[in-house]
């Protein structure tokens, strides 16, 4: 064969090669690309590096060549067509064509000697050089078919996007082989349903769904099946039967497609489907109802809930109705995420064959007001309550050993919690933002967690030993916008005595105290306020000690600052507490006196009091 290679920036416009021209017109745009006239300069190609960028084909050609030297690509992105064209011939260097139907709208024959492409009727690539790829036959295009002209997929495994474009043919035979079908491989052909007669909901072709009616009410998938193209938009609001898991699994359920999927499921048949795909099916949010059949060997539905077949893990939770949820006898694990943001339950009674609850598996169950935990639980994994807003008390049972990270974080109605003699450790955070002002800690709990007890103010040790890290599970951190409700101090009782320990204590503080108390005991808590994070801490934390112990260092401290406390008091309106600062006897008349004149009328108790201290000798004569 002999090519004619013209440079595009030296073509110049005569008479005689008007016409070599005026298809060299093309190659202007790209001002790199290189012109070759191929086929007695019947067809010229605009050739940039290794592609084939355009070309032009006389009327009379019905059989083209693809052999371009050192090119290694076609692709025309142009819109154009040459009807005339029956036939391509593909080259051996040829690696990739990308053209549309409609270029070579009367193509029926392929000739290839490249290793890439199949001789045959239609355009299809092969992939010899990928080892994960080497299987796949991939359809890349039909041509635009008669309506008279059937499709033969024989050994197709993929069919790529727009394969069918222009294609009028509506039957395809030995789709069996098909794997993947891209999104919109049949746009713009007529496998839809305006032109297959959809059954039970869905248009098929063959073996494979290509299309299915957006305004069925019930969808049935057929056994025999064996693609479905993705993607594909079901009515939402419809049910959906599927007779071949592995089908619906791979082709339907996935990536692209699973938010176009009917509120309704009904799974049949006995494939093996993994917990994990399972589940993923389960927890979708469209996902209202799901119903596994009797004859499913791996897993089985009771009351929207996904249960292993044997009954002994509970998988998840289908929907989010408004509903009061009772677990089956006989549940030994609640998994991961079971009910996670499931926030219209109201309650979960729950079996007393559970051991095991998982990670996050209640969280955000925002309006559940109950849950009655197993007496058989051993491990409830991090955050499993978190969130749950209405929970507003819980009893954990003797056989749970610790209670995890952020087990009841953020469950801000929670005033309740019963812990049983068995628990042995309690974790970061367990209660972090709830409402549980005292708490009760069994005797058989030895390890407390950095923060665990947060926001605990009033906390009972029942044992004679101080739980490992005490200082680190209850001090909180301080700050300038810390409220005054944070900073009161925390009360201790332990061994029938009462001590104070200050809301906030230093960072470089903690370790110290910590140490101290694991060594000497809880008594090193006395005049704890020294270690308090900042000066307001300090003070209120030493007017509790000193209402409780009258040590000499709290007294001090307490005369010092009464001025500072008694203010606050009164911004608290907390008559109650001046009056006690002041029956301590230990402020100075001049305290006294400025205490008077900053005490409100309201407070006229707390006012008769400091009168009495003064003998009287203030503006009023009122006294007690």
């Amino acid at each position: 064969m002999v090519f004619l290679i013209a440079d595009v920036n030296h073509i110049k416009f005569n008479k005689k090669n008007k016409e070599r021209n005026k298809k060299n017109m093309r190659a202007k745009e790209k001002p790199n690309a290189t012109v070759i006239h191929a086929q007695d300069d019947k067809v010229s190609f605009v050739v940039l590096k290794n592609e084939c960028i355009d070309m032009e084909i006389d009327d009379g050609v019905e059989k083209l060549i693809l052999d371009i030297p050192e090119v290694t690509s076609v692709s025309i992105k142009k819109s154009k067509s040459y009807p005339g064209v029956k036939e391509i011939n593909i080259g051996e260097s040829i690696r990739n064509i990308y053209i549309s139907n409609k270029t070579f709208p009367n193509v029926r024959k392929i000739t290839s000697g490249s290793r890439y492409f199949k001789s045959g009727k239609m355009l299809v690539r092969r992939n010899p050089n990928s080892k994960a790829l080497k299987d796949d036959i991939v359809l890349e295009n039909t041509f635009c078919l008669g309506p008279d002209e059937v499709v033969d997929l024989s050994g197709i495994t993929m069919i790529k996007e727009k394969a069918f474009s222009g294609c009028k043919s509506v039957s395809a035979i030995n789709t069996e082989d098909v794997r993947h079908i891209d999104s919109d491989a049949f746009t713009g052909s007529r496998f839809d349903c305006a032109h297959i007669k959809p059954v039970n909901g869905v248009a098929i072709a063959g073996s494979i769904i290509v299309d299915a009616d957006k305004h069925a009410d019930e969808y049935v998938i057929p056994e025999y099946i064996t693609a479905t193209k993705q993607c594909i938009n079901f009515n939402t609001n419809a049910s959906m039967t599927v007779n071949n898991m592995k089908i619906f699994f791979r082709d339907i359920f996935t990536l692209y497609g699973w938010n176009f999927l009917p509120k309704k499921i009904i799974l049949n048949g006995n494939e093996y489907v993994s917990p994990a795909v399972i589940v993923s099916l389960a927890k979708l949010p469209f996902l209202k109802e799901l119903e596994i059949s009797e004859n499913n060997t791996e897993y089985m539905t009771k009351d929207n809930i996904l249960y292993t077949k044997d009954g002994t893990k509970l998988l998840k939770y289908v929907g989010n109705r408004e509903d009061n949820v009772r677990i089956i006898d006989g549940v030994k694990e609640i998994q991961e995420r079971a009910f996670y943001e499931c926030d219209n339950i109201k309650s979960i009674t729950m079996p007393d064959t559970v051991e095991r609850i998982g990670y996050e598996a209640f969280y955000g169950c925002h309006r559940m007001e109950s849950v009655n935990l197993s007496k058989t639980l051993k491990v409830m994994e991090s955050s499993c309550f978190a969130g749950c807003y209405k929970l507003s008390e819980i009893e954990v049972p003797a056989t749970l050993k610790a209670l995890s990270k952020k087990s009841f974080s953020y469950c801000t109605n929670l005033k309740n919690v019963k812990l049983h003699n068995g628990l042995e450790q309690i974790h970061t955070c367990a209660f972090e933002s709830t409402q549980i002002n005292e708490l009760s800690i069994p005797e058989s709990v030895n390890y407390l967690s950095v923060n665990s007890l947060i926001p605990i103010k009033d906390i009972t040790i029942n044992s004679n030993k101080v739980p490992e890290n005490l200082i680190f599970a209850i001090a909180r951190g301080v700050s300038a916008n810390t409220s005054l409700s944070s900073i009161c101090p925390i009360q201790i009782n332990m061994q029938n005595e009462i001590y104070i320990l200050p809301a906030g204590i230093k960072p470089s503080d903690k370790k110290y105290l910590n140490d101290i108390v694991s060594h000497d005991g809880i008594m090193a808590l006395t005049d704890s306020y020294e270690y308090g994070a900042s000066a307001i801490v300090k003070q209120e934390t030493a007017f509790r000690e000193y209402d409780i112990h009258r040590t000499p260092k709290s007294k001090a401290y307490v005369s010092r600052n009464g001025k500072k406390l008694a203010e606050r008091m009164v911004k608290q309106k907390d008559q109650e507490s001046i009056i006690k600062l002041i029956r301590f006897g230990i402020l100075s008349r001049a305290s006294l006196n400025h205490i008077y004149d900053i005490i409100p009328d309201d407070m006229p108790e707390a006012k008769a009091y400091i009168l009495n201290d003064t003998n009287g000798k203030k503006k009023t004569g009122f006294s007690l």
